[in-house]
């Protein structure tokens, strides 16, 4: 609060590149030398998931015109082979591909290693150094993959009931501990504790949810724990591993929470009608980017919208074989019982409750997995049209649609206008409650 800078909001590597601003004006060196470096800057700022506001959303947005030209050899290296185009890189691509990659080195192995890829000199070198960070962060990815599952088992064997969800994962790297833990409290819409076995004690990270202040509630069993820090959303701790049992004993019995609290929210900005969708809309709102914390992409919604024509298409061809199957919304019931939870049809063109997430309006859409299938909305080219033209039904890993313009459906009934199940389909902590932003 008593910081005299414009801006307290910038992260700890904006602050190195201030210093070297103000270092390399000092000793009369060209100013380009330090703007090369704002890239960097960019970088540091999303993957420190800092508020793209003020002087961070500038920082970000020309950082990321400036890596289109980037001279740094491990840079280019490293998006080239997670099939990345630096000139069209977003915040998106910086949080969750560029970024971990940097991080998986001090994840796995050591930081240098993003240091040595973007300190190289030579081809070969950044060739080298970038496939081995990228194998390093696949590593990552399916080590967490293994760790969520086991974490998952836990909790449906023991802990299901449990307000605050404490997991031992003996085995697991600490450094997944964070990431294992964001995915249960996103899942179960609980908060979330993850600890793992250190050397000299167990080390634990925790992800909550907004109605749990984690650091406070940390406060009252301190004296079980060897050390902790964080804030309302996050925290980390050490304890003995005899305690364990007791730590997640009292942090139930002090919980506070309600199952009204374990319901996700999704917050829109304005329910909007499709005729408004326009190639116009989506470049005005393209103004706004870069989209990022503090800075979320424009959410709209839209009810009761009616299916013309159905098209079921998958990357798994044992799901579905060819692309023909073609439906309308004429007959009574659609016969797609397996894509819908609890059995549920498509009736008379109308999604059932729990179907679909609601999306983003925007050029391409990152579609996140699924336990079923998730329906999208496309309309026509000149998108002009007035109602959805087809559904697309997909499953699995993330997709990537291009070319494609959409917008963000509420498929439900619910208690309140332009709501739907804000949880993931058919899963734990359905709320069915979508309130405006």
């Amino acid at each position: 609060d008593d910081c005299p800078y414009p801006f307290a909001g910038i992260c700890g590597g904006v602050v190195a590149y201030k210093l070297v601003q103000v270092l390399y004006e000092q000793n009369r060196i060209p100013e380009q030398e330090w703007k090369d470096m704002l890239e960097f800057a960019a970088i540091a700022t999303v993957g420190d998931v800092m508020k793209l506001q003020d002087e961070n959303r500038i920082l970000v947005k020309y950082g990321l015109k400036k890596m289109a030209q980037t001279k740094n050899l491990g840079l280019r290296r490293l998006a080239e082979k997670n099939n990345l185009d630096l000139g069209a890189i977003t915040a998106y691509h910086i949080g969750f591909v560029i970024g971990p990659c940097l991080n998986a080195g001090g994840r796995l192995k050591t930081a240098k290693e993003a240091l040595a890829l973007l300190r190289a000199q030579s081809e070969e070198e950044a060739e080298r150094l970038a496939e081995e960070l990228k194998e390093l962060n696949d590593t990552r990815k399916d080590m967490t993959e293994q760790g969520t599952e086991a974490a998952k088992l836990q909790v449906e064997s023991w802990y299901q009931k449990d307000k605050v969800l404490v997991v031992f994962l003996p085995e697991c790297h600490e450094s997944l501990a964070g990431i294992i833990a964001g995915r249960l409290r996103e899942y179960y819409q609980k908060p979330a504790i993850v600890l793992t076995r250190g050397e000299e004690a167990v080390k634990g990270s925790g992800r909550s949810i907004d109605e749990y202040h984690m650091f406070k509630k940390l406060t009252e069993v301190s004296d079980l724990l060897l050390k902790f820090g964080g804030h309302p959303l996050a925290a980390g701790l050490s304890l003995e591993e005899k305690n364990i049992d007791e730590f997640r004993r009292r942090l139930n019995e002090n919980a506070g929470l309600t199952e009204e609290d374990f319901k996700a929210k999704v917050w829109i900005d304005v329910p909007m009608p499709v005729g408004y969708v326009t190639e116009r809309l989506v470049r005005e709102l393209s103004c706004l980017e870069p989209f990022g914390q503090g800075n979320e992409k424009p959410l709209f919604a839209e009810k009761s919208l009616r299916i013309r024509a159905l098209c079921a298409i998958s990357s798994f061809p044992h799901h579905f074989g060819k692309r023909s199957a073609h439906y309308t919304a004429n007959s009574s019931a659609i016969p797609l019982q397996r894509s819908c939870p609890a059995g549920q049809q498509i009736k008379n063109g109308i999604m059932p409750p729990c179907f679909s997430d609601i999306i983003p309006l925007h050029r391409t859409v990152y579609q996140q997995n699924a336990q079923i299938f998730a329906g999208v909305f496309t309309f026509s080219s000149d998108c002009r049209t007035s109602s959805a033209s087809s559904l697309r039904i997909i499953r699995g890993n993330t997709h990537c649609i291009r070319r494609q313009w959409f917008l963000p459906v509420p498929w439900c009934q619910s208690r309140r206008p332009h709501a739907r199940p804000s949880c993931r389909p058919g899963g734990p902590g359905c709320s069915g409650v979508l309130r405006p932003r």
